[in-house]
């Protein structure tokens, strides 16, 4: 036996040595991320065998953990391409979870800025393959895949394709991922990247099925920031803050004072001072007082073609389920007529069911637009009386001192928009 075979015998007696031992050494591959960080190279050659063999095997249960640690250890090692070469296996797994952590791995591999295209290939080819993924997956994972090609884009100084492929997110992904116009702005793209994008954000809530108010107001709450942000940069300032007007008639009580204080930073870049900015926030405290009003009402209304186009399609006044009519009034909001959304909220209480939660919910819908724009709970009171005893009062008997008359005649002024004192 010659010298060449005596060693190559020495090599690889050694490294099956290390797995066994690393074995024993190592009880999980948290554990074996500590071993690694010793500054002995045996020891992070025993830690990396351990959870490379471990990566082997994977389940859906350990995939993420497992591959956090071979990232750090082969990027440590120099090792990239054997990481790779993990994640190629596991994206042919017949776990689909194994198949979504391997991917996603994969975009964030440290030969990623040397070699893109061998990787994002493969990672196109399972985004491509019918049934390979959920819908869930299928988006984070291509959202990942735009995200790292636009990171690389933007590193060489390419913010036109950066910003084809941040464009692509808004249209695929769902739900539109928080964030999206920092990412833009970071990347530099033109102007008219961020007016397409600021298009393409109101066209998915645009297209959103009715039937869920809910739903709607939640993905209005994510979405509409990202718009603000981009129509504030692009310096259209009475269209953001018409836009900030719609959240914060939109936005829940949990999501209340963040829609107020984006409003807020949103008056005082227009202004370049903190009057109206200052004078909004007082209001939030002080109700409609002599010389105060809500100046949010003062921005000329939406007019933008996706609202011109959603607004055709709406079925306003026509519903017979209250639930949609519902959803309806929520759009019509986001359609920036609180008046019309009032109204078909009107119209759905008097289509629910008559139990207390649905009725609840209905009268929410009615009062918040008004309490919005008065802060005066007063207001919203007349509101509830009527809804709860009609013209005839308390007392049920027509002609009587506690007759009631329709308070919305007296608060649609106040709803129009462009009220002043």
């Amino acid at each position: 036996m010659n010298a060449k075979h005596v060693c190559t015998l020495v090599v690889s007696a050694s490294l099956s040595l290390l797995t066994a031992t690393g074995a024993e050494e190592f009880p999980s591959v948290e554990k074996a991320l500590v071993g690694f960080s010793t500054n002995t190279v045996a020891a992070q050659e025993r830690a990396y065998q351990y959870v490379l063999e471990k990566s082997r095997t994977m389940n859906g249960q350990n995939a993420r953990t497992v591959l956090q640690v071979l990232k750090t250890m082969a990027e440590a090692l120099k090792r990239g391409a054997e990481f790779d070469e993990i994640c190629f296996a596991g994206m042919a797994s017949d776990n689909e979870s194994v198949r979504f952590v391997c991917a996603t791995a994969l975009l964030q591999s440290p030969t990623l800025a040397t070699a893109p295209s061998n990787l994002v290939s493969r990672v196109e080819r399972l985004l491509n393959t019918p049934d390979a993924l959920s819908a869930a997956h299928w988006s984070e994972i291509f959202r990942a895949r735009c995200y790292a090609l636009a990171d690389i884009a933007v590193r060489r100084k390419n913010a036109q394709a950066a910003g084809e492929l941040l464009l692509d997110v808004i249209r695929k992904v769902d739900p539109v991922p928080m964030g999206i116009a920092k990412r833009l702005l970071d990347a530099n793209v033109d102007e008219a990247t961020l007016d397409a994008a600021v298009t393409l954000l109101r066209t998915r809530l645009a297209g959103m099925p009715l039937g869920d108010a809910t739903a709607f107001r939640t993905a209005v709450e994510k979405v509409q920031p990202e718009i603000i942000e981009l129509l504030n940069r692009l310096g259209r300032c009475d269209e953001a803050l018409a836009e900030c007007r719609v959240l914060v008639l939109l936005s829940s009580p949990r999501s209340y004072q963040a829609a107020v204080n984006l409003t807020a930073a949103s008056l005082k870049r227009a202004d370049g001072n903190l009057g109206r900015a200052t004078a909004f926030m007082n209001f939030q405290k002080k109700g409609f007082v002599p010389k105060e009003r809500n100046i949010l009402l003062d921005a000329p209304q939406l007019s933008d073609g996706v609202r011109a186009e959603a607004r055709k399609s709406l079925p306003v006044g026509k519903s017979e389920v209250w639930g949609e009519s519902l959803a309806v009034s929520a759009q019509l909001i986001w359609l920036d007529d609180p008046v019309a959304a009032v109204r078909e909220a009107m119209r759905a209480f008097g289509l629910a069911p008559f139990d207390n939660k649905s009725l609840q919910i209905c009268a929410d819908a009615i009062m918040q637009p008004i309490l919005t724009v008065t802060r005066n709970p007063d207001s919203a009171k007349g509101i509830v009386d009527y809804l709860m005893y009609g013209p005839n009062g308390p007392d049920g008997a027509k002609g009587t001192q506690d007759d009631l008359s329709s308070p919305f005649e007296n608060l649609e002024p106040v709803l129009k928009l462009g009220h002043g004192n």
